[in-house]
């Protein structure tokens, strides 16, 4: 039986993963960081590609080891420099790349370009690192 009081979740399982994975051992290396922590965490791989689920609200060393499994499942590479409460998401289309960045946080943050390029909203140039005020949205058209 698996508690979390704060988030008011409870939850009665076997400890392994379900029959259905090919390769157990992997499954089981896979799920032993989660379980070390008392959390459920399930994935399936349909049609090649991942879906996830977890079954209770996470933050902080839990959220973060979540996100770092699902992106190296998905080979994504992590963000590490990225601070907290920073969403970065790149948009590629006919016109170009664009990079939206929005800080969440009550602080200043700065988020390394890979790529310079022109931030939308001020109409200033960016490259090697955008300043994001706190609470701030910022949109660069990333050149090339």
């Amino acid at each position: 039986m698996f508690w979390d009081w704060q988030s008011w979740w409870a939850q009665s399982l076997e400890w392994r993963p379900s029959q259905d994975h090919d390769a157990r051992e992997r499954a089981d290396s896979f799920y032993a960081a989660f379980f070390d922590r008392h959390l459920t965490v399930d994935f399936a791989h349909p049609d090649g590609g991942s879906a996830w689920y977890v079954s209770t609200r996470l933050s902080g060393a839990d959220l973060d080891a979540v996100l770092d499994r699902a992106c190296e499942d998905a080979r994504i590479a992590s963000r590490t420099s990225l601070p907290y409460d920073v969403e970065v998401v790149r948009r590629t289309g006919d016109t170009g790349s664009y990079l939206f960045v929005i800080n969440h946080s009550d602080t200043d943050a700065g988020v390394a370009l890979e790529a310079p390029g022109t931030e939308l909203l001020t109409g200033e140039p960016a490259a090697d690192k955008l300043a994001v005020p706190a609470g701030a949205v910022r949109v660069v058209r990333l050149d090339g």
